[in-house]
């Protein structure tokens, strides 16, 4: 029985033993051996120069930390599992060795070495949950430090628990501790980073620690700690009674397995000396790359040579260059090795440089003329130079591109991943260098630019401190003053200022001080001959990074002797203006380049009811108030022009502060200074009311008489040439007409000739000369051009005949006249109007007799109306892109009157303007588009010299109609007598 069971587990055990020895002599298999080398990896990162930028730190220690932290934790598993075959042989021997008490004993032991490893990892636990969130809570780094070393003594433990825990049974509950662990670690972490390098992200650290994430994963892993406990007791309970049974399979099976061993121990040897040698050069490539960084100075070329050479070195380059970009071409600004790999400069355009910029974006670019050999040819230069094996990388700040360092190879050189690593870690450390020169030679460019200003400045600059010491007096000094630097420096400021200003001088430097503003001073300074000037200083403090307040001033004055003197005899010709201004009968008022009033003479001051003291300031529009619909801005014509022509003013409606409305007539001028340049605006203008009326009156019928006469006039003279014009066009027809048939007849005539070959050479000459006249499109197009001709001269002939019935004079007498034919000829006049834009639609009653009225006034009134709805539907059209609007005129009888019906599709009106389109002046239509006397005359026409009625109706969107009425008998006219 006992030899079956130690066969039994003999061959259960020995294949995973012998495969956890093959593992664990595998090349990683060398803790030992690679202590020492991390760390001085570690020492190499604490001693990096702070000058260097952390994301360079941080890549460095990335790209060479991560390789060490993977073969660390890989050795470290592989140690485990080594310490777990020792104990198991220790296990095996004491069991052989010891007799059954002491095997109980042992096992006791046992049971307290797991109960005490489990409560180590319980405290282990708390404490690493408690100075997570107390260093989550306070920046303090010490708490950072103890959570590292209790973290490390948490996976000792931890590793001690999984291989006392294998021993007994093969589950899952260490490995699941050790999960959670990890898991909880990360978290805690991460909080550890919001807090650190003066993050100092306090809150979400906590919120971190708070998440339900991390609390689950806490009970978790304090729930596996109690089923391991509880597991394991139950285990050893077990192992009791099976001790007795196993003790000698398990010696016998560990005298067996202990020879195991001996052969993977020489292939550990052997790996550990490979190791050493790996360590050696690593050491030594680090080693130098750490003295490089150490020994950066300020010259950021010196420093790239110095990364330049090291990369040629360290990767026994043949050459090594580092091209930066300027504009369009490539300069070397650092090489190391032979120069015949690249230009010391050259254009961009078809470069090596632009062909790896298309290449590459992070990852570095390796060629090789026998791996790769299409993407090596495409490099220029390659070919030619020898060169077998190329690698580069791009050197960026951001997204630009600053550069490219190449590696050059005249042998075919394998890739290598620790090789491109440390190219990409030069580049990394060449950027900041760069950026640093960029900067450096800014400040440099900067600074002498500066320097020449202030040398060559017409001002006088100085710089002093907050008690009046001077410190730094320009040049411009002995000009302005007579003082050279040199005489005045380290005086006091007071010593240059008049004693009247010494107490302005330095209130103004106070406030300036102060409110960290700029303080502007006009005073005097003395010069060397003991004369004083006019100066305009503005001071301001100068502050510096590290503090809140400046100790010392700088202070730029201006001398401005002579503006002080024009300043002076501008008062007094101002002075003199105002008492021009005053004796003027005219109303003044003047305005600068805002448009705001300056001044107004007291005739402008009754005309618009504003007093000088409350118009100063204001915009113009609010004192020379035009009312809506008649609004004009005087200024508008001179800021289109420049501001350098005068703009006449007539036909303005001015409504004064009190709601009285004046008709007024001016000029606005623009006011120039010497230069030309534009001052602002001098508006001139009188009252016009009432001769504005009366001009009205006689001016319409002046015009109407005087277009009575030349429509007479223009009438006889186009009638005539109109009449043999339509005669000849006659003829031509009736011509055309009976030339048809002989058309006809040639036609047939040539067909015949050809078909029986007659006279071939004569049809040639007709075909081509037929063709040469282009006959068979004048035969078609003649007829079509005739009639239209005839078409227009009867609308020549129509539109005369009603030019002559729109403009006949009455002589101021009524008559009886036919209303439908005087609204076709005013419609045919207005053709022109609204053709364009509109439709117009006649719906005249042919029963409406003939009514008694001054036709010339009443046809005026029609082309009123009919002028103003063209100009709404316009208003229409370009607000709502509508194609063309409809005006409809119609008359009607009623009763013993008469109607006239105008209606529109414009924009309408409403109720309030409405109330108001019959008053004088008042006018709908942009700024010097309307008088707003049209309406205001045809409701006098209508209503005082006909004794009719004019009514309106309209809803804003819907349309306007006009509805005139007029009696049908004659009335008493005051216009007879």
């Amino acid at each position: 029985m006992a030899s079956r069971l130690v066969r039994g587990t003999i061959c259960h055990s020995a294949p995973r033993i012998m495969r956890v020895v093959h593992a664990c002599s595998s090349r990683k298999f060398a803790r030992a051996s690679m202590n020492p080398w991390m760390s001085k990896i570690k020492h190499y990162f604490r001693e990096l120069p702070m000058v260097l930028p952390r994301k360079v730190r941080l890549f460095i220690e990335g790209e060479i930390g991560s390789s060490m932290r993977a073969s660390e934790a890989f050795l470290q598993r592989r140690l485990y599992l080594l310490v777990i075959i020792g104990f198991i042989i220790i296990g095996c021997f004491m069991a052989f060795l010891v007799t059954q008490y002491y095997a109980f004993q042992a096992l006791h032991d046992r049971q307290d070495l797991l109960q005490r490893s489990i409560d180590r990892v319980g405290e282990a636990h708390l404490f690493l949950r408690s100075s997570a969130r107390v260093g989550a809570a306070t920046p303090e780094p010490k708490w950072e430090l103890l959570h590292q070393e209790k973290e490390s003594e948490m996976d000792d433990l931890v590793q001690k628990l999984i291989t006392l825990y294998a021993e007994e049974e093969q589950t899952n509950l260490g490995f699941d501790l050790q999960v959670l662990n990890v898991q909880l670690l990360e978290i805690e972490n991460k909080a550890f980073y919001l807090v650190r390098d003066g993050r100092n992200e306090l809150a979400q650290a906590a919120r971190l620690l708070d998440s339900p994430l991390y609390d689950d994963k806490k009970k978790a892993l304090e729930t596996t700690i109690w089923k391991t406990e509880k597991r394991m007791q139950e285990v050893l309970k077990e192992r009791l009674h099976n001790l007795r049974d196993r003790t000698a399979a398990v010696s016998l099976a560990l005298l067996l397995l202990s020879l195991a061993p001996v052969f993977p121990i020489v292939r550990v040897l052997r790996l550990t000396r490979n190791i050493a040698q790996e360590r050696e050069v690593a050491e030594r490539q680090l080693a130098r790359l750490n003295s490089c960084l150490l020994s950066f100075g300020s010259n950021s070329m010196v420093n790239i040579q110095s990364l330049v050479d090291l990369c040629g070195e360290l990767l026994e380059a043949d050459g090594v260059a580092y091209q930066r970009i300027e504009g369009d071409s490539v300069c070397v600004v650092a090489s190391y090795g032979s120069s015949q790999f690249c230009r010391p400069a050259e254009s961009l355009k078809g470069s090596l440089v632009e062909a790896v910029i298309n290449t590459i974006y992070s990852v570095p670019l390796y060629t090789n003329s026998r791996e790769n050999p299409e993407l090596h040819d495409r490099m220029p230069t390659l070919a030619s130079s020898n060169c077998k094996t190329f690698v580069a990388q791009l050197v960026r700040s951001g997204q630009d591109v600053l550069g490219v360092l190449c590696v050059f190879y005249k042998k075919e050189i394998k890739s290598s991943p620790e090789n491109l690593r440390f190219v990409t870690i030069v580049t990394s450390a060449i950027a900041p260098e760069e950026r640093r020169y960029a900067a450096v030679e800014t400040l440099r460019t900067s600074e002498a630019n500066y320097r020449l200003m202030a040398d060559n400045a017409t001002d006088l600059i100085m710089r002093a401190t907050l008690n009046g010491t001077m410190v730094y007096i320009s040049p411009a000094c002995q000009k302005l003053l007579g003082y050279t630097s040199k005489e005045i420096q380290g005086s006091s400021l007071e010593r240059l200022w008049h004693p009247d200003d010494i107490k302005i001088c330095w209130e103004k430097s106070a406030q300036g001080y102060l409110t960290l503003m700029e303080g502007t001073t006009v005073h005097r300074m003395k010069n060397k001959h003991d004369e004083y000037q006019w100066f305009e200083t503005v001071s301001r403090q100068v502050i510096n990074n590290e503090e809140r307040w400046g100790k010392e001033m700088i202070l730029v004055s201006r001398e401005i002797t002579e503006r002080k003197q024009a300043e002076d005899a501008l008062e007094r010709e101002r002075e003199q203006l105002a008492v021009t201004l005053r004796s003027i009968t005219d109303g003044v008022i003047s305005t600068d380049l805002d448009n705001r009033v300056v001044l107004m003479n007291r005739v402008a001051e009754a005309l618009t009811g504003w007093p000088l003291a409350e118009a100063q300031g204001k915009l113009l529009p609010e004192i020379f108030c035009i009312p809506e619909g008649c609004q004009t801005d005087c200024t508008k014509k001179n800021s289109e022009s420049g501001g350098l022509c005068t703009t006449h003013l007539q036909g303005i409606v001015l409504e004064s502060r009190k709601g009285d409305k004046l008709s007024i007539e001016g000029s606005c001028a623009p006011i120039l200074h010497f230069d030309d340049t534009v001052m602002g605006h001098l508006v001139v203008f009188r009252d016009q009311t009432e001769k504005q009326r009366l001009q009205s009156q006689i001016a319409l019928s002046s015009k109407l008489q005087s277009i009575g006469q030349l429509a007479a006039g223009i009438a006889h003279e186009i009638n005539t040439p109109m009449q043999f014009i339509s005669d000849n066009t006659q003829f031509v027809r009736k011509a055309f007409q009976d030339y048809i048939p002989y058309y006809e007849l040639r036609k047939e005539l040539e067909e015949k000739c050809r078909e029986s070959g007659c006279f071939p050479e004569l049809l040639k000459v007709l075909d081509a000369k037929w063709k040469e006249i282009d006959g068979e499109y004048v035969m078609t197009e003649l007829p079509v051009a005739i009639n239209e001709t005839i078409s227009g001269i009867d609308r020549v002939v129509k539109l005369v005949k009603a030019m002559k019935t729109f403009s006949h004079p009455t002589q101021g007498k009524m008559q009886l006249c036919d209303l439908n034919q005087s609204i076709e000829a005013t419609s045919n006049v207005s053709r022109n109007e609204w053709k364009y834009v509109a439709d117009l639609k006649l719906d005249l009653d042919p029963a409406l007799p003939p009514v008694p009225c001054l036709i010339d006034e009443l046809n005026q009134v029609v082309l009123n109306m009919i002028t103003n709805s063209v100009d709404a539907i316009k208003d229409v059209i370009a607000s709502n892109g509508e194609q063309r609007g409809l005006i409809e005129i119609s008359t009607r009888s009623a009763g013993d009157t008469a109607q006239i019906i105008i209606k529109d599709s414009g924009k309408g009106m409403p109720e309030e303007v409405m109330r108001k389109i019959f008053d004088p002046f008042f006018t709908t239509k942009e700024p010097g588009k309307g008088t707003g006397q049209g309406l205001a005359i045809s409701h006098d026409i209508i209503a005082n010299k006909h004794r009719g009625r004019i009514e309106v109706e309209s809803q804003p969107g819907q349309g306007t109609q006009f509805t005139i009425t007029l009696p049908l008998r004659t009335p008493t006219l005051e216009g007879e007598l």
